[in-house]
């Protein structure tokens, strides 16, 4: 009974993870492999802007500073 219990319980968890999957070769129709791609892409963009804001944080530049300066870059891309 409890091994019983332990398969079904995996096999629940391997289709959770096959539903969340994060690698973008999965079988897609074109349309959603495409904006899963796009998706990735902006977090990575996002990833990249937090670490470039987060690096003026660390050498000490206000945040009144930084915060109209990154309002400003982002409205300008």
């Amino acid at each position: 009974m409890g091994y019983k219990l332990m398969s079904i319980r995996h096999t629940l968890i391997d289709k959770g993870r096959w539903l969340m999957t994060t690698d973008a070769n999965t079988d897609l129709s074109g349309a959603a492999r495409f904006g899963h791609v796009l998706g990735r892409g902006l977090r990575r963009i996002l990833n990249v802007e937090r670490a470039f804001w987060s690096l003026f944080d660390r050498t000490g530049v206000p945040r009144v500073i930084i915060t109209p300066v990154k309002w400003g870059a982002r409205a300008a891309v």
